[in-house]
């Protein structure tokens, strides 16, 4: 009887590579349930991180002055954060500088001229002091405008059927007929025109 140079093919090994064993099949369902574990983490961060962004969006919107309302709004007096820094900065430094002046109980001539030269050149403190001025002037005014425009505002919501600014400011910015209505009220208010001429506000309707 001759003898096949394969050899002969053990049963159990056949059976070995069809059917994994239990510990291969118990590594293989802990894999897969990590991974979908993973996945579903990542599609709950994903959607977290979402509705953030939406949410921060339409926040933007309800607090974004319509374009309607912009040629009726008063320029802005007060002074930007910006500035508040650099005027914050500027005193920080002369203070430091004063400091480290006295800090030995004598100062010379040659550090004082350089604390007196340093405060007369604080140019963001001096425009941050010429804002602070500039933002009390004409306020019983701007306190009378600010009141006609929400009553304006106020008719707009009413004839629209509008409940809330909240929607007034997210679901009407681009409505040119909303816009042409609140431009209509304020013009044909002569103590607003008057204002605006008061507070340099460039109203193209009036």
């Amino acid at each position: 009887m001759s003898i096949s140079p394969i050899g002969q093919i053990n049963p159990s090994m056949m059976q070995n590579s069809t059917n994994p064993s239990a510990e291969e099949t118990t590594r293989t369902q802990s894999n897969s349930t990590q991974n979908n574990k993973d996945s579903v983490t990542l599609s709950n961060a994903s959607q977290e991180e979402l509705a953030k962004a939406l949410a921060t969006e339409a926040a933007k919107k309800e607090n974004t002055v319509p374009p309607w309302m912009k040629d009726s709004t008063p320029p802005s007096t007060l002074p930007s954060g910006n500035l508040m820094i650099a005027a914050i900065d500027e005193t920080r430094k002369w203070m430091k500088m004063d400091a480290a002046a006295y800090a030995d109980g004598k100062v010379t001539k040659a550090e004082q001229n350089a604390i007196d030269s340093y405060r007369d050149n604080m140019v963001n403190t001096k425009a941050l002091r010429v804002a602070h001025a500039s933002s009390g002037e004409h306020r019983a005014e701007l306190i009378e405008y600010k009141k006609i425009r929400d009553s304006a505002l106020s008719e707009i919501m009413e004839q629209f059927s509008i409940t809330s600014s909240k929607e007034l400011f997210a679901d009407y910015q681009d409505n040119q007929v909303v816009g042409d209505k609140y431009k209509e009220i304020l013009s044909s208010n002569p103590r607003a025109v008057e204002l605006m001429g008061i507070l340099g506000i460039n109203n193209k309707s009036s």
